[in-house]
């Protein structure tokens, strides 16, 4: 094999290319040269790329199966499995400002609770039979709270969002004496890390309340029945089928070759 022989049909459609991608034996001369050599290095690499990948993929859908595709709009709420639970007074007070997004939503996949503390006992209990509405300072104590989950049940939207809203704000008076000093003090607060310190360690603060249990909440895993015999009989049925006529061509091709058959397929002309 020398290079002028080489040509991209040779290298991609031949035997040898396919085992080293395979990562199986395959020849290799012992004259190469160099750019030859090259060649089956990139395969070599090529191969353990591909088998390695392969197999952490395989591994991965095992042992942790992709989620769905999370929503990125109002308008695919649909597509969810689960409602989305909204209480009736927050459901009024966006219908009377007429807010854009939410009537983007289909009336359908809205399930409106009366009660604002069945609504909560729900959302703190991670009912996953409906989605919920969270503000962004309520969703830090749910998500620290899935961290000791064996998966999450819950992910934080970002993208939908009816209003923004500042809810860890003092009011204060327009004019009152001293405001800029105070704003300067909240606002090196915020730089130092102080309130993301307090609002990290509310879930908690409340777990040694009692509010909030520490435990996993999430569902058990459901899993699947293993094989029977049963399952694989037909399998089973195919290969020892395989098998006999394999035996068969292999009896017929040493008969039609042994000096027995031969003289007594003679005799018989």
């Amino acid at each position: 094999m020398s290079w002028q022989n080489l040509s991209l049909p040779n290298i991609l459609l031949n035997d040898i290319t396919l085992r080293g991608l395979l990562g199986q034996s395959h020849p290799f001369p012992s004259n190469a040269s160099k750019h030859l050599r090259m060649i089956f290095c990139i395969l070599c690499f090529a191969s353990m790329m591909m088998t390695t990948m392969y197999d952490a993929y395989l591994q991965s859908f095992f042992t942790n199966p992709p989620s769905e595709n999370p929503v990125r709009s109002f308008k695919n709420i649909g597509k969810l499995k689960q409602k989305l639970a909204i209480t009736a007074m927050e459901a009024r007070s966006l219908s009377f400002v007429n807010n854009s997004q939410f009537c983007e939503i289909n009336t359908d996949d809205i399930q409106i609770i009366d009660g604002w503390k069945d609504f909560l006992k729900m959302r703190d209990s991670l009912n996953i039979s409906y989605s919920y509405v969270v503000t962004e300072d309520s969703w830090i104590i749910y998500a620290e709270q899935q961290k000791i989950f064996k998966k999450p049940v819950f992910y934080y939207a970002g993208d939908l969002c009816f209003s923004r809203q500042v809810f860890m704000s003092i009011p204060m008076r327009k004019y009152l004496p001293y405001r800029h000093i105070f704003e300067e003090h909240m606002m090196r607060q915020q730089e130092f890390g102080l309130v993301s310190y307090w609002r990290s360690r509310s879930f908690f603060e409340m777990v040694r309340l009692g509010i909030t249990p520490l435990k996993d909440l999430s569902p058990p895993t459901v899993y699947d029945q293993g094989l029977l015999l049963q399952d694989v009989s037909s399998i089973m049925k195919m290969y020892v089928a395989a098998m006999l006529l394999s035996i068969f061509c292999f009896l017929f091709e040493i008969l039609s070759r042994s000096k027995f058959w031969n003289h007594w397929r003679s005799l018989r002309m």
